[in-house]
């Protein structure tokens, strides 16, 4: 079990199995959430249970994907680009620990009331008010948004939105990337939620074949290896790929060697 504390409270959250793999099938805000109330367990004392992602501020889902990715894969995020100006591809790696370091949420205040340094008031944006504006064209969604979340009347919306980015940072950047090849700069889009999933429906097309391997090597059916979390069918799979390449290594037979 893995513990995220986040301001305003801590979540307990269980491994990735082979079932929550499986559910995936999107990367939308409403699969974010799908994710995180798979894994969420109650425990006295978690700030939400199962069925609860949904009122989890964006900045804060953001911290609670982060800690499921680095649980699944690690601190590293990778990723593979084209040059737009040579045509090369090359790797970009960052890690995951030195993002948080900069993009550091405040505490709440009482009542999650937040305040401008013009006394403007407001909340931050949760899920439930990201999925009332799905649908509308980007510049009316963020628009809505911010009414949504802005509690004093005639506020400037601009500043709201500066003020919501200075007390919690969303983990969605623009990264500077250089081609080793022609040392072109480019920009890199990154969003934590997107990355994470992307990954993991990725990921979605090893798992047939993961799961033939090892029903075939313990003869195991299809729910149990499914039941594994995702670390332990991955162990299975080492042992298996292993033996599989002792196998091939081993010398051949007196006899065999005749016949060849």
């Amino acid at each position: 079990m893995t513990i995220v504390t986040i301001p305003g409270g801590w979540i307990d959250l269980r491994p990735l199995t082979g079932h929550d793999e499986r559910s995936l099938s999107g990367v939308s805000v409403f699969d974010m959430v799908a994710l995180i109330d798979r894994l969420a367990l109650d425990r006295p004392g978690v700030m939400l249970v199962a069925g609860q992602a949904v009122n989890l501020t964006s900045a804060a889902r953001d911290r609670v994907l982060a800690c499921i990715y680095t649980q699944s894969y690690g601190d590293l995020i990778r990723s593979s680009r084209l040059c737009a100006a040579c045509g090369n591809h090359y790797d970009l790696s960052f890690k995951l620990s030195d993002l948080l370091k900069g993009y550091a949420m405040a505490a709440p205040p009482a009542e999650g009331i937040y305040q401008t340094v013009d006394g403007a008031r407001f909340r931050l944006p949760t899920g439930i008010d990201e999925l009332a504006v799905i649908g509308l064209a980007p510049h009316a969604a963020r628009r809505a948004l911010l009414k949504r979340c802005t509690v004093t009347e005639d506020a400037d919306p601009d500043q709201i939105e500066a003020a919501m980015e200075a007390v919690a940072p969303l983990l969605s950047t623009e990264l500077q990337a250089i081609c080793p090849e022609c040392a072109t700069a480019e920009l890199m889009d990154f969003d934590m939620g997107t990355y994470l999933l992307r990954r993991l429906l990725n990921d979605q097309e090893r798992l047939p074949n993961e799961v033939h391997m090892l029903a075939m090597a313990y003869g195991w059916s299809h729910d149990n290896i499914l039941d594994l979390t995702r670390a332990e069918r991955r162990r299975y799979m080492a042992l298996i790929e292993a033996s599989l390449r002792q196998s091939r290594a081993r010398p051949i037979s007196g006899a065999r060697r005749r016949l060849a």
